[in-house]
């Protein structure tokens, strides 16, 4: 995605189950890339990725 067209979800946030694969993580991935704050929760921590680059995600 590019262009401020694809920013639609700026300045928003998003609250998504099953982020650790599937359509969650796609879902998460999504949002994200459309500009908005993602809380992703997944049973498997492993597989969630804190878009920060922090080394700890809660």
């Amino acid at each position: 995605m590019t262009g401020s067209a694809d920013r639609r979800s700026s300045g928003r946030a998003a609250i998504v189950t099953g982020a650790s694969s599937g359509i969650g993580r796609a879902t998460a991935i999504a949002l994200a890339e459309s500009g908005a704050r993602v809380l992703g929760a997944g049973r498997r921590k492993d597989a969630l990725v804190c878009a920060d680059g922090a080394s700890t995600c809660w």
